[in-house]
């Protein structure tokens, strides 16, 4: 109704229009499984967007839409000019702080911390300012996610704390759900197995309270097989990894890939060769990887070649 009203010309309607599609974007990107659809609300907001902040800001939700759904190489370009453009148009400092959050959440999901962290460090104060706990929250996470992927336990456990206590202060149980798988993963990456698990048994529960699948559930999934794996019930990590292949390939696919590799070290685990270099065979040359994954190829080939 807004767009209609926009495109009626009736005054303040189209900039109405473009808060409530944003709204929209930003729900989309992470509840549904539609790349159609959110590629659909991006292209209507850029459509919508009148002035230089506004088309930054669509950008920047381009960037985020791209990420979800793993076109790294897209989104980080998209969000390093955007940043030029910032700079050159002399935009705002909150957009330019936006940008730089943006731009260091692409390059935490590539495994590139040490470049994301001072662009996450340098966003945090301006998220902060603008009073939105659930952006707060996310940031907070974004930088324990960092600081734990550079090996800095210590600087990751504050921000862990700190979004989980604001998911909780807001009753925004899928924050807080999220909030504790990422926290059970630092400490799973930690070699603190019973601590882990005892952290993924309450985001469980936490998560009876919404019947509606989400991408948090494939991150559930994917480091309750972790811990399966790791105390040699290679039957139940592989059934679980399954669960977490299918969820993460609905909701955010970038992340069904770090499933499939978890798959690939099990069977190697269980000297399941053939299935070993099958994964190795079919996966692109050309597709671009995270280090950590890259990684994990890596020391396959390595026991395939012994």
């Amino acid at each position: 109704i807004e767009e209609a009203l926009a495109a009626a010309g009736q005054p303040g309607a189209a900039d109405a229009a473009f808060e409530t599609l944003m709204e929209a974007a930003e729900l989309e990107v992470t509840l549904q499984d539609s790349q159609t659809l959110s590629l659909g609300l991006c292209d209507r907001l850029t459509a919508l967007a009148r002035t230089p902040v506004q088309r930054a800001r669509a950008d920047l939700q381009r960037v985020h839409r791209d990420a979800m759904h793993g076109d790294f190489a897209a989104a980080e370009a998209s969000a390093r000019q955007v940043l030029a453009r910032v700079a050159r148009e002399r935009l705002p400092p909150d957009v330019a702080s936006d940008c730089r959050v943006q731009l260091g959440t692409v390059l935490l999901l590539t495994d590139r911390e040490t470049e994301a962290i001072p662009h996450l460090e340098a966003g945090l104060a301006w998220v902060e300012e603008g009073g939105d706990p659930a952006r707060s929250c996310e940031m907070h996470g974004n930088l324990a996610s960092a600081y734990d992927g550079v090996g800095r336990p210590g600087d990751a456990r504050p921000h862990h704390e700190a979004s989980l206590t604001l998911a909780r202060a807001v009753g925004h149980h899928g924050n807080e759900a999220m909030c504790l798988t990422n926290f059970a993963a630092s400490l799973l990456r930690a070699g603190r197995l019973c601590d882990g698990e005892r952290m993924l048994a309450e985001v469980k529960l936490l998560r009876t309270r919404d019947d509606s699948l989400s991408s948090i559930d494939g991150f559930i999934a994917l480091n309750s097989a972790v811990i399966d794996y790791c105390r040699g019930q290679l039957s139940a990590a592989l059934s679980t990894l399954g669960l977490a292949e299918d969820t993460l390939g609905r909701f955010a696919p970038g992340f069904a890939a770090v499933a499939a590799g978890h798959r690939a070290t099990i069977w190697a685990h269980a000297g399941q060769w053939a299935r070993v270099q099958a994964y190795l065979a079919g996966l692109d040359p050309t597709a671009e990887v995270p280090g950590l994954d890259l990684a994990r190829r890596a020391r396959l080939q390595w026991l395939l070649a012994l």
